[in-house]
């Protein structure tokens, strides 16, 4: 009973339990959508330093035309190599990257002898990121002498 007005109301227990088990959807579901737009945000533009490892970056061979000129020599095995790279960096760059956004390469200009060589990787990661890994961290090719030969084909048909 209100003291003032001498209005009496009565609420049954089962309309109040109604009213606050409903009441209480409203601001749930908002909480749940505040936290995924929060996560959404540090996972975008707050991301923490994440560390992913590319396991297919192919290995270009640099100077091998030099090589065959200079030192008449040509490469004759480690055109088709593949090495793991990992790099760190934020998890919103690094989830757009592919093996090709990454630059490896084997500078073999400076061989001058035929025979099998070890030659040092160069990397290249995209801007954002640091490199942490890569094995192999060089690349065995086999060069060897090119000679040309000149032969005079004549033609012999037989019946």
């Amino acid at each position: 009973m209100n003291n003032k007005t001498g209005i009496v109301r009565e609420v049954s227990p089962e309309n109040g339990e109604k009213r606050r088990k409903h009441g209480n959807i409203l601001p749930k579901i908002l909480c749940i959508l505040a936290a995924f737009v929060l996560w959404i945000y540090v996972m975008q533009v707050e991301s923490p330093e994440y560390t992913e490892t590319f396991r297919s970056v192919p290995v270009s061979l640099e100077n091998v035309s030099s090589l065959k000129t200079e030192a008449g020599l040509s490469v004759y095995n480690g055109n088709a190599s593949v090495v793991s790279v990992t790099v760190s960096g934020k998890r919103s760059v690094i989830n757009k990257m592919t093996d090709t956004d990454i630059k490896v390469w084997a500078d073999v200009g400076k061989i001058k002898e035929s025979g099998r060589h070890s030659v040092e990787l160069s990397i290249d990661v995209p801007d954002g990121l640091s490199l942490s890994e890569v094995s192999p961290s060089t690349v065995t090719v086999f060069v060897d002498k090119t000679d040309t030969v000149s032969l005079n084909v004549k033609e012999r048909l037989e019946k």
